[in-house]
């Protein structure tokens, strides 16, 4: 085992962007090459903001806007990639969960030069592959087909969420197989994916309205998030609330819809419109 101070471990953290581990950071930082596929990781949460910590932020990292605005981009590359291989959305599923020969599949976009790909671990149980969606230098992007075992052998933590794991995209081509390239003149502008939008909640801004006296436990666990981000930031939008409640757990199983827990607590009077 690796010991660092806080100071060190905390100075890591400010220079780590969204998607990193300590190992990648360190390696930029030194100019070092990207890991090969393979290697054996020392890895551990980072305190680095989620996708969307902040409703307003610099350029200089990943906010609460540009997160979404990648997450949605995400959603899009993956729909795209999914009428390229003539995939249908998958009955229940998220946004990116598709059938593909039979298979369900979950589609993961990652842009030119990022390396990793993550997965919440509520979707392990649930798919039969993951379909890394490459984004090349000429803006073409490679798809790779991998089964979604292989994820407990390759999968790392994320630095930046608890319940999602990695994979670095050289082991997805190592253990999988290509199954298509869209060429970059027929991919296009990027277009909004309305997968989240729902005119009755969509586009407002949400503060915290009353604390539930009493809650079950897979609710009290997602709720706990969203307040603590609510109370350092006294406001959230609809999107980014959703964004924190991916992974929530309704009863005894992972939804696939962490809208529908935004949207209880908007009825139940403990969200109310900013």
């Amino acid at each position: 085992m690796i010991e660092v101070s806080k100071a060190v471990w905390e100075a890591i953290a400010t220079r780590g962007q969204f998607g990193e581990t300590p190992d990648d950071v360190l390696r930029r930082v030194m100019e070092l090459p990207e890991a090969e596929a393979g290697e054996s990781y020392y890895a551990r949460p980072l305190p680095v903001p989620v996708p969307g910590a902040s409703d307003s932020g610099d350029s200089g990292g990943q906010d609460r806007l540009t997160g979404l605005a990648g997450y949605e981009r995400g959603l899009s590359a993956a729909a795209k990639a999914a009428e390229y291989l003539g995939a249908e959305k998958a009955p229940g599923g998220t946004g990116n969960e598709f059938l593909l020969d039979g298979e369900r599949v979950l589609l993961k976009w990652a842009k030119y030069r990022n390396s990793r790909i993550g997965v919440y671990v509520n979707h392990l149980d649930r798919v039969d592959a993951i379909v890394g969606v490459f984004e090349q230098a000429d803006g073409s992007r490679e798809l790779w087909k991998m089964p979604v075992e292989h994820m407990g052998e390759i999968g790392m933590q994320s630095v930046a969420h608890e319940n999602q794991v990695q994979a670095h995209k050289k082991d997805v081509v190592r253990l999988g197989i290509k199954i298509g390239m869209i060429p970059a003149d027929e991919i296009g502008p990027e277009e909004p994916v309305a997968s989240l939008g729902e005119s009755k909640y969509d586009g407002k801004y949400y503060r915290i309205g009353r604390t539930p006296e009493r809650m079950a436990t897979h609710n009290d666990v997602t709720w706990r998030r969203l307040a603590e981000h609510l109370e350092h930031k006294g406001k959230a939008h609809y999107r980014a609330l959703v964004k924190l409640a991916e992974g929530h757990v309704s009863g005894t199983k992972s939804s696939p819809r962490p809208q529908s827990f935004i949207r209880y607590c908007i009825r139940s009077g403990w969200l109310k419109e900013a």
